[in-house]
């Protein structure tokens, strides 16, 4: 399986520009009109990897502004699928690896980013979870 590519995704929508921005407020790592995409200019590439996923999903879902809070959680949500479609593999780094920062490093995305593909695990997902831990467990 390839890895998902925001960057990839941006270039296909020839509509979009991307802004970097060195005057962002600190608590705002990106934002969008729809037409535009302004990210802070100082974010590591895991940190941009992972803010422009979640403002393509607000620019693929049409919004132009700032969203309720359970829209945000739900273009969060989305962004998280994006950058982590296969639970086997979350499974196996979350097996792996010492903690969840060391999970999310191997995962190419930020902890909060893995957090939020967590919280919104189908029943599904979070039973391969449980059992690729389990074994983990049974072989310690």
């Amino acid at each position: 399986m390839s890895t998902p590519h925001p960057w990839r995704a941006l270039r296909s929508l020839a509509h979009v520009r991307l802004h970097w921005r060195d005057d962002m407020p600190p608590h705002l790592r990106g934002a969008t009109d729809g037409q535009r995409i302004w990210m802070r200019a100082d974010l590591s590439q895991v940190e941009r990897r992972c803010t422009l996923a979640h403002e393509l999903e607000h620019v693929r879902a049409g919004h132009r502004d700032c969203q309720p809070e359970v829209v945000e959680r739900q273009v969060r949500a989305r962004a998280a699928r994006f950058l982590l479609p296969d639970v086997h593999v979350v499974a196996d780094a979350l097996a792996w690896a010492h903690d969840v920062e060391e999970a999310a490093d191997v995962l190419w995305v930020t902890p909060r980013v893995l957090a939020h593909r967590l919280e919104a695990l189908h029943p599904a997902e979070r039973a391969i979870i449980a059992a690729r831990l389990s074994q983990l467990e049974e072989g310690a």
